[in-house]
């Protein structure tokens, strides 16, 4: 069994355009750093609405205590609606 490829979305209009090319088992995702304007992920929204189908939302986590090794970072899954 071949396992799903993965495709980074910017959430800009490119890779908007790309999303739409890719086969419907791609897995697409967002990596947000939390610093992005609110109507970049208004934008992803209604591309997912266009794609019917979902975008996977990251969000950077840092370690628990400062000065943490790095291999203790994470991410998140994140919702914005």
């Amino acid at each position: 069994m071949n396992d799903p490829s993965v495709a980074g979305i910017s959430g800009g209009r490119t890779s908007a355009m790309m999303s739409f090319d890719l086969p419907p088992e791609t897995v697409l995702t967002f990596q947000n750093t939390g610093l992005e304007h609110e109507k970049t992920l208004d934008f992803l929204c209604r591309l997912e609405d266009d794609l019917q189908r979902e975008i996977v939302r990251l969000e950077w986590r840092p370690p628990p205590a400062m000065g943490d090794r790095p291999k203790l970072f994470s991410f998140a899954i994140v919702k914005h609606r």
